[in-house]
């Protein structure tokens, strides 16, 4: 029995350093370790934001009304045009060019379209 407790002094002493000597990493192992996981709350959030995507697709699409596997996929124009309405009154303040504006919709739509297909 008391080689078992023995054992467990370095565990103990890992657990101790992790949690309160180790400056702003222990901050964040104490704050992991005192979370407590909430899985009902987790997965109405999950769903929420599923959601939240789909409606915002939806309003990019301009398509409110059909099923999902009808809606259109997001091509550059469409996102090029919908920047456009995003950012119009910073191009016409002149704080942002047209230009800038198509170079940022290449850079958002190739960050988007991983395997290059559109």
């Amino acid at each position: 029995v008391d080689i078992i407790v023995l054992l467990q002094l370095p565990g103990i002493a890992m657990q101790f350093v992790a949690m309160y000597l180790m400056g702003a990493t222990s901050d964040v192992y104490r704050h992991t370790a005192n979370t407590r996981l909430n899985i009902c709350g987790k997965f109405h959030n999950a769903v929420a934001k599923m959601m939240l995507a789909e409606v915002a697709f939806r309003g990019i699409v301009g398509d409110f009304s059909s099923r999902i596997e009808d809606l259109q996929s997001l091509t550059p124009g469409l996102l090029l045009s919908r920047l456009k309405d995003v950012f119009l009154e910073v191009c016409r303040d002149g704080a942002l060019q047209a230009e800038e504006v198509v170079n940022l919709t290449c850079v958002v739509f190739g960050t988007m379209d991983k395997d290059k297909n559109g």
